[in-house]
């Protein structure tokens, strides 16, 4: 009978522990720029805050940590902007997203400061970078930063940091679009077209 109710008691206990990350591990996390830590931090719709006089975000006298998202007027099922906001600053990710879902432009902050941007179809990163949501899936989609992936990403032939081998083009996190891959001369020798994920 012990034996039954402590292992009863040893069930519970690992069956009620809390995987979340801690604020300190959260913010160690955010400090070093690895900002898909925010897909396990609140999320509200950003007319919940409040920007005070210093340009903190709050809610409920709270500086706020978390992403808030805002919606268009005419359509509030279509986001307009995402923000990543740690400790009331925009710490992370700005993004200014079309009605029809395209992000229209990529800012980055740091503690407030703002370190850059990059507008519409432009925006390119290293495809290193992207992060794959589920392995398991035979359809992968990518994140950056948290958020579901627009735009294009490359990669380089190995001791070159400038001679593109390969670029694929993403929409909402999944392959939409060309897929090429490059020769050192810079020459298309390969070309695949991909919607939604899926090879056409």
């Amino acid at each position: 009978m012990r034996i039954t109710v402590f292992a009863l008691l040893l069930i519970t206990l690992f069956a009620c522990k809390d995987d979340s990350l801690t604020y300190g591990e959260a913010k160690s996390k955010l400090m070093l720029g690895e900002f898909e830590v925010y897909e396990n931090l609140a999320s509200c719709n950003c007319d919940s805050l409040v920007k005070n006089e210093e340009g903190f975000y709050l809610m409920a006298d709270t500086l706020y940590t978390g992403t808030c998202y805002s919606y268009y007027a005419n359509e509030p099922s279509k986001k307009l902007e995402a923000k990543q906001i740690f400790k009331g600053k925009l710490h992370g990710a700005y993004i200014v997203y079309s009605p029809a879902g395209d992000t229209l432009e990529f800012n980055l902050y740091k503690e407030g400061r703002y370190l850059g941007k990059t507008i519409a179809n432009a925006f390119e990163c290293n495809c290193d970078s992207l992060k794959v949501v589920d392995p398991e899936v035979l359809i992968k989609k990518k994140t950056l930063y948290g958020f579901d992936y627009n735009g294009a990403c490359i990669r380089y032939y190995p001791n070159s940091d400038s001679i593109i081998y390969m670029r694929e083009n993403y929409k909402d996190g999944y392959l939409d679009g060309s897929y090429f891959v490059y020769d050192r001369e810079g020459n298309i020798i390969s070309e695949q077209k991909y919607k939604e994920g899926e090879l056409q």
